[in-house]
């Protein structure tokens, strides 16, 4: 190994050792935070937002926010948040996320994949934390389908946040009422998974060589739309015969 190999292996092994030996709050130490909950694409704060306590722990790796959720907070009407808290003496930090749509206003707020925890730094004393979070706008999605010969139908967001709905019927004349992420690309999918869509499925089989992709009684179709920041977006989508959508494929014969 050259010198400058050397060095480099020493500096980056010191350097994860550091990062694996930061030391517990000591037990009954008083943390307290307080500041407001922001949707940084809306330019405006999340009333009633509800937040998670975490505790972090130091690996070899890093420093990960996995312990708990260890106590929990909402905001008031105006966005705005305090907490405070006795350090039980496992975690070198603390940090707050926001609960990912569960606790808010209609499960209309979820977290900021772009920052989903605010990290308190070691810090004890903190009185302008901003914990990023996202409100969520309304689609409704008013779909019609000419023929369905497999009884029931799934509509699903394949955006943050999942969401799953269904129809009944031979014809399909309805709207769905579903949350997306404003100001992004969002994706429906929809589809059939029926146990009696065999017809063809063996002769579509029978011919796919060793490590070939086969079908499966499945079908799907999915479409992308970009969301502004209306809070409502109507779309619509059409379909004749669901048996011209084709069928899926899986990995491997």
């Amino acid at each position: 190994m050259l010198p400058f190999q050397k060095n480099l292996f020493w500096c980056l092994l010191i350097a994860l050792i550091s990062q694996s030996c930061f030391k517990e709050i000591e037990s009954g130490s008083l943390i307290r935070v307080s500041g407001s909950v922001k949707d940084p694409v809306k330019n405006k704060t999340l009333p009633l937002a509800k937040l998670y306590l975490y505790g972090a722990k130091s690996t070899f790796y890093g420093i990960s926010y996995t312990q708990g959720p260890l106590d929990s907070v909402v905001a008031n009407a105006q966005g705005n948040f305090s907490i405070a808290f006795q350090a039980e003496g496992i975690s070198v930090d603390y940090g707050l996320s926001l609960d990912n749509g569960k606790g808010s206003p209609q499960g209309r707020y979820v977290v900021d994949r772009s920052n989903d925890m605010f990290e308190f730094n070691f810090q004890k004393q903190i009185s302008n934390a901003v914990v990023s979070g996202r409100e969520l706008n309304f689609s409704r999605l008013s779909i019609k389908v000419d023929n369905n010969p497999f009884d029931t139908l799934y509509v699903s967001t394949q955006s943050h946040p999942i969401q799953t709905q269904y129809v009944v019927g031979k014809q399909v004349a309805a709207t769905l009422n579903f949350t997306h992420l404003p100001n992004a690309e969002n994706q429906f999918q929809i589809y059939v998974a029926s146990a009696r869509d065999t017809i063809g499925l063996y002769e579509s089989n029978r011919n796919i060589p060793a490590g070939g992709r086969f079908f499966y009684p499945h079908r799907s179709l999915t479409f992308t739309y970009q969301a502004d920041l209306s809070d409502t977006i109507r779309l619509n989508k059409s379909i004749g015969n669901l048996l011209d959508i084709p069928r899926s494929t899986t990995c491997c014969r």
